[in-house]
């Protein structure tokens, strides 16, 4: 969306040259890759996916610097300050200022052409990362044997520490998940949650406030069975036989869903913080809300955006669709016979045979008779679903929301677009077809919820984010 693009200083048009320059010189197969790579992300749709033949990818490989970053916000600039390291005379805290003679700034804007947001603060978190560590299936990798020039400013000495390494190459492993092992799992040092859901965990008491760290919204383990196995040995309670009526994956959603509505019921928790921030999104869950809701409450509604293309392409138009409820198909057709731009307006669940837009709206099942304040600490990992949960939680003022801005990824409805080259090959790139608009009315791509309580990168999160919505 221009929306979503204005808010990373781009246009598609600027983003398109790169991926053009890239085709251009491509000459080997791992070339043609991160073109279309390029392609795809020149959109900056989060949800954006080229389907290739998985002979056209590289080898899933890691290229990787003895020495981690993080983002931190200071004196109204980022920097990206050590973490950890492994070398002596690089110790954490340090600030980087060069690498291969580029300075950040010149690396973030090298990097926009291998990230699919436009969320500002989501590419400070990315550049940290692949300033030192680099993913084959993310952006080309450095020539084996390749070494870094870096240039650290230590904050106590006020000196410069420059140093040479050599990338250092191995396999990628599974990115790690839970609540101890997650993205923000050192904000938890020293804490053991009192319960483990699949996809959530409990800290009954941080300061005073009863804590649900919602680390996915993500629930269907059909094409990844042993995710799901690997999570069961760590739970707090014994799932049920599932229950073949319904979908596995609304089952196993329910199950757990029910074991927080017992745990809120069990506690009953005057202050409550949802923290979200690693959240990669899945489904949104109106039960979930309604726990926390004290009045009806509105999820958000979509439409299908009518192309020229997709008006003399049918499959194209049916794919589209297959993301929403049957019951919108009828309206959809009629609008686009119509010769519409838009179809009409469709809650996102329907929940009748007429799909009207009243069935966005669902009514609260609060956890207690009692007063509460509810809290959620987002930030730019929290996508998709999770983009929806904080939107929903802000919009209809069930929570304040803390931290930092939602990813503002948002595809209601999408399909795979064929791309035919001058070989006369064709491969396929996934893009949105629809929008999706918040309960507000405002589109929800490129659009997130802002923060009531802004909190920038820096140390101590969780605390400190606690220690702004507790006054």
């Amino acid at each position: 969306s221009l929306r979503g693009l204005s808010r990373i200083n781009t246009t598609w048009e600027n983003e398109l040259k790169k991926t053009k320059t890239r085709f251009i010189a491509a000459k080997t197969q791992e070339d043609v890759y991160y073109a279309l790579l390029s392609l795809k992300n020149s959109m900056h749709d989060y949800h954006s996916k080229p389907l290739l033949d998985p002979n056209v990818r590289p080898q899933d490989k890691r290229a990787q610097l003895p020495v981690s970053l993080k983002p931190l916000f200071k004196d109204g600039v980022i920097q990206f300050v050590v973490e950890k390291s492994e070398l002596k005379s690089i110790k954490p805290g340090f600030i980087l200022k060069e690498l291969d003679g580029k300075t950040p700034k010149d690396w973030e804007d090298y990097f926009l052409e291998w990230v699919n947001t436009t969320s500002p603060d989501y590419i400070h978190m990315l550049v940290a990362k692949w300033l030192t560590v680099r993913e084959s299936d993310d952006l080309p990798l450095p020539l084996p044997g390749a070494e870094a020039h870096l240039i650290f400013f230590d904050p106590k000495t006020k000196e410069e520490e420059k140093v040479d390494l050599l990338w250092v190459f191995g396999e990628m492993g599974p990115p790690a998940e839970g609540c101890l092992s997650g993205e923000f799992s050192s904000d938890y040092k020293g804490l053991k949650p009192q319960f483990k859901g699949i996809n959530f965990c409990v800290f009954a008491n941080v300061k005073g406030f009863f804590v649900i760290k919602y680390f996915s919204f993500y629930y269907d383990f059909s094409n990844n069975i042993s995710r799901l196995w690997n999570k069961i040995p760590e739970l707090s309670y014994k799932p049920k036989t599932v229950n073949l009526d319904k979908p596995i994956s609304v089952e196993i959603a329910d199950q757990d869903i029910e074991q927080v509505k017992k745990l809120l019921s069990k506690y009953q928790p005057k202050n409550m913080l949802i923290d979200v921030r690693e959240n990669y999104g899945g489904d949104v869950f109106p039960t979930l809300m309604s726990v926390f809701a004290k009045k009806p409450f509105s999820l958000l509604k979509r439409q299908v955006v009518f192309s020229n293309y997709m008006k003399g392409h049918s499959d194209f138009f049916k794919e589209s669709l297959s993301m929403g409820d049957k019951e919108m198909l009828p309206a959809a057709v009629q609008a686009q016979e119509n010769g519409e731009k838009l179809s009409p307006l469709f809650p996102f669940f329907c929940r009748s045979k007429e799909c009207k837009t009243e069935e966005a709206i669902y009514q609260p099942n609060p956890y207690s008779k009692k007063d509460f304040k509810v809290f959620v600490l987002a930030g730019p990992r929290c996508v998709s679903s999770c983009d929806q949960f904080v939107a929903i939680m802000k919009d209809n003022g069930i929570a304040k929301i803390a931290g930092l801005p939602t990813n503002g990824g948002h595809s209601p409805f999408r399909a795979f677009l064929p791309i035919r080259l001058k070989n006369d090959s064709v491969v396929k790139i996934r893009i949105t077809t629809g929008k999706g608009y918040r309960p507000n009315a405002e589109p929800l791509e490129g659009n997130p919820a802002q923060p009531d309580i802004r909190i920038e990168f820096q140390k101590d999160y969780l605390n400190k984010a606690i220690s702004l919505i507790g006054r």
